[in-house]
């Protein structure tokens, strides 16, 4: 499957997400719910790697043995899952406690900004005039969406850019791990990202909310975590970072629709021009035309490396 599939089936899941998990956080409290969410991930993952290690040839468990795991992978996996699995949905789920989820949803693309920064600045990936136009286009969006003369919309839009801040480098960490599959990092996401966050919520005196709130975290955690960052890693390894998000960076406009349609959200003047310009940035971006490369220089491949191919 091309690896732009990959990223707009990982965006089409998170954006699904995004509406049931601000119906979630009226029955439970935003750490408890991160929580659940990422731990519902890793034990999917879990389940989904147990089948597959069931039904895999001798040959292709072999080929997947081979790849010996590095300190350095751990290094960056570790990282990951501090940014990208403990503090981005905890930034996040606060700002959906009290602002709205289209409004949130839509301010997620100062992900692909923030993500093209690091991958060009610290992972030396190449960025063309095109998206660099876009990146602006996007970051002037950005603006009139957290635009408010209400100060408490304002802090709370700001927790959601801080989110796509920690998912943006969560990205570029993911992106160097080399030797550890995308369901494994999936997996491992979720169970120390869910482990922490649960024992945080019981630490701050949380309790488990009642079985069908569980059942809904259960499954917006496997499909709009567990899956979709399955999804995503598959991508990134492909074209790159900064590439693979301009193509999840449609999930915002998603969740935005997603959020009116269930939620009856109201649009504002601030969402239409904000989204409009953000919508016009990440055109420029996925038209663009470029080769992303590693931190060595070379570039990065179109094809499944064999890791990706045998996990």
């Amino acid at each position: 499957m091309p690896p732009q599939c990959y990223a707009l089936a990982s965006a089409v899941l998170f954006a699904a997400g995004m509406p049931s998990e601000k119906w979630l956080l009226q029955h439970t409290q935003p750490v408890m719910l991160a929580g659940l969410l990422y731990m519902s991930s890793g034990i999917g993952m879990t389940g989904a790697l147990m089948l597959q290690k069931a039904f895999a040839t001798p040959k292709t468990t072999s080929a997947a043995h081979s790849f010996e795991v590095t300190k350095l992978d751990l290094a960056w996996l570790g990282g990951a899952v501090v940014v990208g699995g403990i503090l981005a949905p905890l930034l996040l789920l606060a700002a959906l406690n009290t602002a709205k989820a289209s409004s949130v949803a839509l301010l997620l693309n100062f992900e692909i900004v923030v993500t093209a920064l690091i991958a060009r600045f610290v992972f030396k990936e190449s960025l063309g005039k095109r998206v660099v136009l876009g990146l602006g286009t996007i970051f002037v969006g950005g603006l009139c969406l957290t635009w408010s003369k209400d100060f408490s919309a304002s802090w709370s839009l700001l927790l959601a850019v801080a989110a796509c801040a920690c998912w943006a480098a969560d990205s570029n960490l993911t992106s160097q791990v080399k030797h550890i599959g995308p369901m494994q990092i999936a997996r491992a996401k979720g169970l120390i990202a869910g482990t922490f966050n649960i024992s945080l919520a019981f630490i701050l005196g949380n309790h488990l909310p009642d079985i069908v709130t569980i059942c809904g975290a259960a499954l917006a955690g496997i499909f709009s975590h567990g899956i979709s960052l399955t999804c995503f890693v598959t991508a990134m390894r492909q074209i790159g970072a900064a590439r693979a998000v301009a193509y999840v960076a449609t999930e915002p406009f998603i969740a935005a629709l997603l959020s009116v349609l269930f939620l009856h959200e109201s649009l504002s003047a601030n969402m239409l021009l904000g989204g409009s310009l953000m919508g016009l940035g990440v055109w420029l971006d996925m038209t663009a035309k470029h080769q992303p490369k590693h931190m060595d220089g070379t570039i990065i491949a179109s094809g499944l490396s064999e890791i990706e191919a045998n996990d």
